[in-house]
């Protein structure tokens, strides 16, 4: 349950900052203003960049790629993520890790190299 008291823990500091409207708190790059606004802006952040933009970019991508050159796009993500992982956060992969991106690698390459790999190029 160590889990669920980490996430106990995470709401009630974000109440408690949200509730401290007159304590001072710092902001990115080096202003500083009450811990309401900066719970705001983070919220906003969050709901703005990291979800309906994403959303929307994805959208955005998917109308101008075939299919199937966008699922094998997609299926790359567990790949760089944890490349993107390795280089920020010093993160290695176990051996299932390395399987796994052995397993992804060959069934990309074993699409990528068959001749009817496109939907597009199979259409009469």
């Amino acid at each position: 349950n160590s889990l669920g008291s980490e996430v106990l823990e995470y709401f009630k500091t974000i109440g408690s900052a949200m509730a401290t409207t007159g304590e001072e708190s710092p902001i990115l790059f080096g202003g500083t203003g009450n811990s309401l606004a900066v719970s705001v802006a983070a919220i906003l952040w969050t709901g703005w960049v990291t979800c309906a933009y994403t959303i929307y970019a994805q959208s955005f991508g998917q109308r101008r790629v075939n299919p199937t050159d966008s699922n094998l796009i997609y299926t790359t993500q567990p790949l760089f993520s944890s490349m993107f992982a390795y280089v920020l956060l010093g993160e290695t992969l176990g051996f299932y890790g390395y399987v796994g991106a052995i397993l992804i690698g060959t069934a990309l390459w074993m699409v990528s190299a068959s001749d009817g790999g496109s939907l597009e190029a199979n259409k009469t």
